[in-house]
Protein backbone atom coordinates (compact mmCIF):
# COMPACT_ATOMS: atom_id res chain seq x y z
CA UNK A 1 0.00 0.00 0.00
CA UNK A 2 3.03 2.26 -0.18
CA UNK A 3 2.08 3.50 -3.64
CA UNK A 4 -1.40 4.41 -2.39
CA UNK A 5 0.04 6.42 0.49
CA UNK A 6 2.47 8.13 -1.89
CA UNK A 7 -0.33 8.94 -4.34
CA UNK A 8 -2.47 10.34 -1.51
CA UNK A 9 0.37 12.60 -0.37
CA UNK A 10 1.01 13.72 -3.96
CA UNK A 11 -2.69 14.41 -4.54
CA UNK A 12 -3.08 16.41 -1.32
CA UNK A 13 -0.02 18.55 -2.03
CA UNK A 14 -1.16 19.39 -5.56
CA UNK A 15 -4.70 20.07 -4.37
CA UNK A 16 -3.19 22.43 -1.81
CA UNK A 17 -1.47 24.40 -4.59
CA UNK A 18 -4.71 24.60 -6.59
CA UNK A 19 -6.68 25.55 -3.49
CA UNK A 20 -4.13 28.22 -2.59
CA UNK A 21 -4.41 30.01 -5.93
CA UNK A 22 -8.16 29.49 -6.21
CA UNK A 23 -8.78 30.96 -2.76
CA UNK A 24 -6.58 34.00 -3.31
CA UNK A 25 -8.00 34.55 -6.81
CA UNK A 26 -11.55 34.34 -5.51
CA UNK A 27 -10.78 36.76 -2.68
CA UNK A 28 -9.10 39.21 -5.05
CA UNK A 29 -12.00 38.97 -7.50
CA UNK A 30 -14.60 39.67 -4.79
CA UNK A 31 -12.70 42.66 -3.42
CA UNK A 32 -12.01 44.10 -6.88
CA UNK A 33 -15.58 43.58 -8.09
CA UNK A 34 -17.23 45.22 -5.08
CA UNK A 35 -14.69 48.05 -5.09
CA UNK A 36 -15.26 48.71 -8.79
CA UNK A 37 -19.07 48.52 -8.67
CA UNK A 38 -19.35 50.75 -5.59
CA UNK A 39 -17.01 53.49 -6.80
CA UNK A 40 -17.78 53.52 -10.53
CA UNK A 41 -21.48 52.64 -10.68
CA UNK A 42 -23.32 52.99 -7.38
CA UNK A 43 -21.81 56.04 -5.68
CA UNK A 44 -21.61 58.32 -8.78
CA UNK A 45 -25.39 58.04 -9.10
CA UNK A 46 -26.00 58.56 -5.38
CA UNK A 47 -23.58 61.34 -4.42
CA UNK A 48 -21.94 64.46 -5.78
CA UNK A 49 -18.29 64.94 -6.71
CA UNK A 50 -17.15 66.12 -3.26
CA UNK A 51 -18.78 63.24 -1.41
CA UNK A 52 -17.50 60.81 -4.03
CA UNK A 53 -13.89 61.83 -3.36
CA UNK A 54 -14.29 61.18 0.36
CA UNK A 55 -15.98 57.83 -0.28
CA UNK A 56 -13.21 56.84 -2.70
CA UNK A 57 -10.54 57.70 -0.13
CA UNK A 58 -12.37 55.74 2.58
CA UNK A 59 -12.91 52.65 0.43
CA UNK A 60 -9.32 52.74 -0.83
CA UNK A 61 -8.03 52.92 2.74
CA UNK A 62 -10.14 49.93 3.80
CA UNK A 63 -9.04 47.84 0.81
CA UNK A 64 -5.39 48.78 1.41
CA UNK A 65 -5.60 47.73 5.07
CA UNK A 66 -7.16 44.39 4.13
CA UNK A 67 -4.58 43.80 1.37
CA UNK A 68 -1.61 44.61 3.63
CA UNK A 69 -2.80 42.20 6.32
CA UNK A 70 -3.44 39.53 3.69
CA UNK A 71 0.16 39.91 2.49
CA UNK A 72 1.53 39.89 6.04
CA UNK A 73 -0.54 36.79 6.78
CA UNK A 74 1.33 34.88 4.07
CA UNK A 75 4.72 36.43 4.87
CA UNK A 76 4.55 35.55 8.57
CA UNK A 77 3.11 32.09 7.91
CA UNK A 78 6.64 30.67 8.05
CA UNK A 79 6.68 31.45 11.77
CA UNK A 80 3.86 28.99 12.27
CA UNK A 81 6.68 26.47 12.61
CA UNK A 82 8.19 26.33 16.08
CA UNK A 83 11.63 25.52 14.68
CA UNK A 84 11.58 28.79 12.70
CA UNK A 85 10.60 30.75 15.81
CA UNK A 86 13.38 29.20 17.88
CA UNK A 87 15.84 29.52 15.01
CA UNK A 88 15.12 33.23 14.77
CA UNK A 89 15.78 33.60 18.49
CA UNK A 90 18.89 31.46 18.41
CA UNK A 91 20.11 32.81 15.03
CA UNK A 92 20.56 29.27 13.77
CA UNK A 93 18.38 26.69 12.07
CA UNK A 94 17.89 23.66 14.30
CA UNK A 95 16.45 20.32 13.17
CA UNK A 96 13.09 19.38 14.63
CA UNK A 97 14.05 15.85 15.62
CA UNK A 98 12.98 15.88 19.24
CA UNK A 99 12.48 17.99 22.32
CA UNK A 100 14.26 17.48 25.58
CA UNK A 101 12.54 17.96 28.90
CA UNK A 102 12.19 21.52 30.05
CA UNK A 103 14.68 22.98 32.46
CA UNK A 104 11.97 24.07 34.84
CA UNK A 105 11.22 22.88 38.33
CA UNK A 106 7.49 22.39 37.86
CA UNK A 107 6.65 22.61 34.17
CA UNK A 108 7.29 19.88 31.65
CA UNK A 109 6.95 20.35 27.93
CA UNK A 110 4.20 18.05 26.68
CA UNK A 111 5.05 16.33 23.43
CA UNK A 112 3.47 13.81 21.14
CA UNK A 113 4.57 11.79 18.16
CA UNK A 114 3.62 13.04 14.69
CA UNK A 115 3.45 10.14 12.25
CA UNK A 116 3.64 12.49 9.26
CA UNK A 117 6.77 14.34 10.37
CA UNK A 118 8.13 11.24 12.15
CA UNK A 119 9.25 13.33 15.09
CA UNK A 120 8.33 14.25 18.63
CA UNK A 121 6.56 17.61 18.48
CA UNK A 122 5.03 19.80 21.21
CA UNK A 123 1.39 19.27 22.04
CA UNK A 124 0.63 22.72 20.63
CA UNK A 125 1.71 21.54 17.17
CA UNK A 126 -0.88 20.09 14.80
CA UNK A 127 0.01 18.63 11.42
CA UNK A 128 -1.54 20.21 8.33
CA UNK A 129 -1.57 17.87 5.31
CA UNK A 130 -1.98 20.83 2.95
CA UNK A 131 0.91 22.90 4.32
CA UNK A 132 2.82 19.62 4.89
CA UNK A 133 4.30 20.52 8.29
CA UNK A 134 3.29 20.73 11.93
CA UNK A 135 1.74 24.12 12.61
CA UNK A 136 2.51 25.61 16.01
CA UNK A 137 -0.71 26.67 17.80
CA UNK A 138 -2.80 25.89 14.73
CA UNK A 139 -6.32 27.28 14.56
CA UNK A 140 -7.46 26.18 11.09
CA UNK A 141 -6.41 26.19 7.45
CA UNK A 142 -7.82 29.20 5.60
CA UNK A 143 -8.33 28.47 1.90
CA UNK A 144 -9.16 32.08 1.04
CA UNK A 145 -5.90 33.50 2.41
CA UNK A 146 -3.89 30.48 1.33
CA UNK A 147 -2.45 29.06 4.53
CA UNK A 148 -2.86 27.98 8.11
CA UNK A 149 -3.86 30.37 10.85
CA UNK A 150 -1.31 29.75 13.57
CA UNK A 151 1.15 31.24 16.02
CA UNK A 152 2.94 33.48 13.55
CA UNK A 153 0.05 35.03 11.63
CA UNK A 154 -3.16 34.78 13.66
CA UNK A 155 -3.18 38.49 14.50
CA UNK A 156 -3.04 39.41 10.80
CA UNK A 157 -5.98 37.10 10.18
CA UNK A 158 -8.04 38.78 12.92
CA UNK A 159 -7.18 42.28 11.67
CA UNK A 160 -7.97 41.22 8.11
CA UNK A 161 -11.40 40.08 9.30
CA UNK A 162 -11.94 43.43 10.99
CA UNK A 163 -11.29 45.40 7.82
CA UNK A 164 -13.26 42.87 5.81
CA UNK A 165 -16.23 43.62 8.08
CA UNK A 166 -15.79 47.36 7.55
CA UNK A 167 -15.54 46.93 3.79
CA UNK A 168 -18.53 44.59 3.66
CA UNK A 169 -20.66 47.03 5.67
CA UNK A 170 -19.80 49.82 3.23
CA UNK A 171 -20.54 47.59 0.24
CA UNK A 172 -23.89 46.47 1.68
CA UNK A 173 -24.89 50.04 2.49
CA UNK A 174 -24.03 51.58 -0.88
CA UNK A 175 -25.43 48.64 -2.86
CA UNK A 176 -28.66 48.65 -0.86
CA UNK A 177 -29.13 52.39 -1.36
CA UNK A 178 -28.54 52.04 -5.09
CA UNK A 179 -31.00 49.15 -5.41
CA UNK A 180 -33.75 50.89 -3.45
CA UNK A 181 -33.49 53.96 -5.69
CA UNK A 182 -33.09 52.26 -9.08
CA UNK A 183 -34.33 48.68 -8.69
CA UNK A 184 -37.26 48.43 -6.24
CA UNK A 185 -38.14 50.02 -2.92
CA UNK A 186 -37.42 47.45 -0.25
CA UNK A 187 -40.49 48.22 1.87
CA UNK A 188 -43.23 47.24 2.32
CA UNK A 189 -43.29 44.31 -0.13
CA UNK A 190 -40.49 45.14 -2.52
CA UNK A 191 -38.15 42.79 -0.65
CA UNK A 192 -39.79 39.88 -2.50
CA UNK A 193 -38.16 41.05 -5.71
CA UNK A 194 -34.79 41.00 -3.94
CA UNK A 195 -34.98 37.23 -3.60
CA UNK A 196 -32.65 35.76 -6.18
CA UNK A 197 -34.96 32.87 -7.27
CA UNK A 198 -37.79 35.36 -7.87
CA UNK A 199 -35.51 37.59 -9.93
CA UNK A 200 -34.27 34.64 -12.00
CA UNK A 201 -37.82 33.44 -12.75
CA UNK A 202 -39.00 36.93 -13.72
CA UNK A 203 -35.93 37.46 -15.88
CA UNK A 204 -36.17 34.13 -17.73
CA UNK A 205 -39.95 34.02 -18.05
CA UNK A 206 -40.83 37.67 -18.59
CA UNK A 207 -37.54 39.44 -19.31
CA UNK A 208 -38.40 41.93 -16.58
CA UNK A 209 -34.84 42.55 -15.36
CA UNK A 210 -31.66 43.30 -17.27
CA UNK A 211 -28.23 41.75 -16.88
CA UNK A 212 -27.10 44.87 -15.02
CA UNK A 213 -29.92 44.45 -12.50
CA UNK A 214 -28.86 40.85 -11.95
CA UNK A 215 -25.24 41.93 -11.49
CA UNK A 216 -26.19 44.55 -8.89
CA UNK A 217 -28.31 42.05 -7.01
CA UNK A 218 -25.51 39.47 -7.03
CA UNK A 219 -23.13 42.11 -5.65
CA UNK A 220 -25.63 42.75 -2.87
CA UNK A 221 -25.76 39.05 -1.98
CA UNK A 222 -21.98 38.70 -2.15
CA UNK A 223 -21.53 41.68 0.17
CA UNK A 224 -24.02 40.26 2.68
CA UNK A 225 -22.36 36.82 2.54
CA UNK A 226 -18.92 38.36 3.08
CA UNK A 227 -20.24 40.38 6.01
CA UNK A 228 -21.83 37.36 7.70
CA UNK A 229 -18.74 35.19 7.21
CA UNK A 230 -16.36 37.89 8.43
CA UNK A 231 -18.43 38.66 11.53
CA UNK A 232 -18.73 34.97 12.40
CA UNK A 233 -15.00 34.31 12.10
CA UNK A 234 -14.09 37.57 13.86
CA UNK A 235 -16.23 36.74 16.90
CA UNK A 236 -14.96 33.16 16.93
CA UNK A 237 -11.33 34.27 16.75
CA UNK A 238 -11.73 36.63 19.69
CA UNK A 239 -13.35 33.87 21.72
CA UNK A 240 -10.38 31.62 20.95
CA UNK A 241 -7.92 34.39 21.83
CA UNK A 242 -9.59 35.17 25.15
CA UNK A 243 -10.06 31.53 26.14
CA UNK A 244 -6.63 30.36 24.93
CA UNK A 245 -8.11 27.71 22.68
CA UNK A 246 -8.20 26.72 19.03
CA UNK A 247 -10.91 25.93 16.51
CA UNK A 248 -9.55 22.38 16.38
CA UNK A 249 -9.71 22.13 20.18
CA UNK A 250 -6.53 20.11 20.66
CA UNK A 251 -4.98 22.28 23.39
CA UNK A 252 -6.05 24.21 26.48
CA UNK A 253 -5.01 27.51 28.00
CA UNK A 254 -2.59 25.78 30.37
CA UNK A 255 -0.73 24.42 27.33
CA UNK A 256 -0.17 27.98 26.07
CA UNK A 257 0.75 29.49 29.45
CA UNK A 258 2.98 27.16 31.46
CA UNK A 259 2.29 27.36 35.17
CA UNK A 260 -0.47 29.95 34.69
CA UNK A 261 -3.93 28.49 35.04
CA UNK A 262 -5.58 31.91 35.02
CA UNK A 263 -3.56 34.40 32.93
CA UNK A 264 -4.87 37.92 32.67
CA UNK A 265 -6.90 39.12 29.70
CA UNK A 266 -3.98 41.30 28.67
CA UNK A 267 -1.59 38.33 28.65
CA UNK A 268 -4.00 36.31 26.51
CA UNK A 269 -4.29 39.13 23.99
CA UNK A 270 -0.57 39.94 23.90
CA UNK A 271 0.42 36.34 23.14
CA UNK A 272 -1.42 36.80 19.82
CA UNK A 273 -1.17 40.53 19.06
CA UNK A 274 1.91 41.52 21.03
CA UNK A 275 2.29 44.75 23.02
CA UNK A 276 0.30 47.81 21.94
CA UNK A 277 -2.16 45.40 20.34
CA UNK A 278 -4.71 48.06 19.36
CA UNK A 279 -2.22 49.61 16.94
CA UNK A 280 -2.39 46.43 14.85
CA UNK A 281 -5.83 47.50 13.66
CA UNK A 282 -4.38 50.71 12.21
CA UNK A 283 -1.00 49.58 10.91
CA UNK A 284 0.66 46.13 11.05
CA UNK A 285 3.16 46.24 13.88
CA UNK A 286 6.70 44.89 13.24
CA UNK A 287 6.44 42.58 16.23
CA UNK A 288 7.40 38.92 16.12
CA UNK A 289 5.29 36.71 18.33
CA UNK A 290 7.23 35.13 21.18
CA UNK A 291 6.39 31.73 22.66
CA UNK A 292 6.18 31.12 26.37
CA UNK A 293 9.56 31.21 28.11
CA UNK A 294 9.31 27.46 28.67
CA UNK A 295 9.72 26.90 24.93
CA UNK A 296 12.83 29.05 25.00
CA UNK A 297 14.23 26.76 27.69
CA UNK A 298 13.67 23.57 25.70
CA UNK A 299 16.66 22.28 23.77
CA UNK A 300 16.35 20.72 20.37
CA UNK A 301 18.62 17.71 20.10
CA UNK A 302 19.51 15.49 17.20
CA UNK A 303 19.08 11.75 17.34
CA UNK A 304 21.60 9.31 15.80
CA UNK A 305 19.00 8.51 13.15
CA UNK A 306 18.69 12.04 11.78
CA UNK A 307 20.27 12.65 8.39
CA UNK A 308 23.27 14.95 9.00
CA UNK A 309 23.83 16.02 5.40
CA UNK A 310 22.98 19.34 3.76
CA UNK A 311 20.25 17.83 1.62
CA UNK A 312 18.14 16.95 4.64
CA UNK A 313 18.37 20.53 5.88
CA UNK A 314 17.19 21.81 2.50
CA UNK A 315 14.27 19.40 2.59
CA UNK A 316 13.59 20.54 6.12
CA UNK A 317 13.58 24.19 5.09
CA UNK A 318 11.08 23.40 2.35
CA UNK A 319 8.52 22.04 4.81
CA UNK A 320 9.37 18.35 4.35
CA UNK A 321 9.98 17.25 7.91
CA UNK A 322 11.06 13.69 7.24
CA UNK A 323 14.37 13.60 9.07
CA UNK A 324 14.54 9.90 9.89
CA UNK A 325 15.18 6.80 7.87
CA UNK A 326 11.97 5.06 8.92
CA UNK A 327 9.47 5.07 11.76
CA UNK A 328 10.61 1.79 13.30
CA UNK A 329 14.21 2.91 13.59
CA UNK A 330 13.12 6.22 15.14
CA UNK A 331 11.07 4.40 17.78
CA UNK A 332 14.01 2.39 19.09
Amino acid sequence: MYWLSKFKRYFIQHCAVCGYWFGLTYLLFIFASLYYMVLFYFCPKLYGADALRRITALCSFVVAEAAINCIMFNVRAKYNRLDRVLARQNKALLPLSGFSTVNDESARLKTRYCSHCRAQVPKLCYHCPLCNYCVFKKDHHCFFLGGCVGFGNQRYFVVFLFWSIVGSVLAVYFTFRFLTETFHPFFPFGWIDYLLPVVIVKTVAYGQYSAFDMTCLICFYVAISSLCASVSFFIAQWLFVLTGRSMLGYFQMTDVFFGKEHPTIRQRIEVVFGPYWLLNFIIPMPYFNQPDKTYNQCRLRRTPFAKPNLQSYRLFQHHILRLYEDRDEFGK
